[in-house]
């Protein structure tokens, strides 16, 4: 009898401590970074986390000490990256760079630590997310510096108002272009259509996603292509990409500069 009575309670114990952590566990989530909304995200909202940091109402303090990154392109091979801490490393950061609309990004297999104590570990639902075309969100972060004194989140500009960026003569927004390798190479700047003024761009960087390689990332001021970026444009092969972002640009009205963040530019290969 005493033995039966010591199981119960040895079950008892058990149970109710199951039901805590439960309880601990669904109060608490990883966050990618500063998103802690559910989105719909976009890439550029994306590649500027650097973390995977945790989200609780418990009291507690968590901290992110392992996880796994899976890229799961829309079309293509998924890559798998790890880390043994919440940061991204720059293994991390490259590959985040490479994704566009419609990629999934899963970060699973996280482990955290609970008020600094090694042995004391949870272990964390997985985050998911799928990458958003900024041009369907409400009023997207590129638009929101974009017309100075006239606009503003409560009076956003015309979408014909609105300038973007284009690779020379190839406009990849427009889905009826169409292009070679041989156009790609020809090209020399950024331009932009549209805004109702003349805009011209003042600097952006230039990421090749290689379909094979780690991908690479140039920088320049202005709206010309680097000699860098030109050579190492003609090395590509059919399935790279190249992505070019933080683009700026401005442009003169009535005595007063207009600042623009344009979208990003992206080209695949043929």
């Amino acid at each position: 009898m005493k033995k039966l009575l010591f199981t119960s309670v040895s079950l008892l114990i058990a149970f109710t401590s199951f039901s805590q952590n439960n309880t601990t566990i669904e109060k608490t989530r990883a966050v990618f970074g500063e998103l802690k909304g559910e989105g719909p995200y976009t890439r550029s909202d994306v590649i500027l986390q650097d973390h995977i940091s945790v989200s609780s109402a418990d009291g507690n303090k968590y901290e992110v000490v392992s996880f796994r990154l899976i890229i799961a392109p829309k079309a293509g091979t998924a890559i798998l990256l790890s880390s043994r801490n919440s940061s991204f490393s720059e293994n991390i950061k490259q590959n985040l760079y490479t994704v566009v609309v419609g990629d999934k990004i899963i970060v699973e297999a996280i482990e955290a630590t609970v008020n600094g104590d090694l042995k004391n570990r949870v272990s964390l639902e997985p985050i998911m997310l799928t990458i958003g075309d900024m041009r369907i969100l409400d009023y997207s972060p590129y638009e929101a510096a974009t017309y100075g004194k006239n606009n503003s989140k409560n009076n956003p500009p015309k979408a014909g108002e609105m300038p973007h960026a284009t690779f020379g003569s190839i406009d990849a927004s427009d889905a009826k272009t169409s292009y070679t390798l041989e156009d790609i190479i020809a090209q020399t700047e950024i331009l932009t259509k549209n805004g109702g003024l003349t805009y011209k761009v003042t600097q952006f960087k230039m990421i090749l996603a290689y379909k094979e390689l780690p991908p690479m990332m140039m920088s320049t001021s202005g709206n010309q292509l680097s000699y860098q970026m030109k050579e190492a444009i003609i090395k590509l092969k059919t399935g790279d990409r190249i992505i070019i972002e933080g683009i700026t640009a401005t442009a003169e009205d009535n005595g007063e500069t207009n600042k623009a963040n344009l979208s990003p530019i992206i080209i695949t290969i043929p």
